[in-house]
């Protein structure tokens, strides 16, 4: 599985406009998501797995790498 780390992962989930909550969670909204890129983090399991609260994709803290990933292969190439 593919992860990204650092300053990478701040660049990747500030180009999709996410904010990080006091807990480290990553809140994302879903329409700055491209709906594969969604299918794909929504199926990602490892005993907790992403969710949808209210139009924010919420990522805990454990998921992030993996979540930049995805969503670094979803960018226009201009942007990644």
């Amino acid at each position: 599985m593919d992860a990204i780390y650092g300053e990478e992962q701040v660049r990747v989930f500030s180009a999709f406009g996410a904010t990080e909550t006091r807990t480290h969670d990553m809140h994302i909204p879903t329409d700055n998501i491209p709906d594969s890129a969604l299918r794909e983090v929504m199926a990602l399991e490892c005993g907790h797995r992403p969710i949808i609260r209210g139009k924010a994709l919420v990522v805990p803290c454990f998921f992030r790498p993996y979540v930049a990933a995805i969503l670094f292969r979803s960018m226009p190439n201009e942007e990644a």
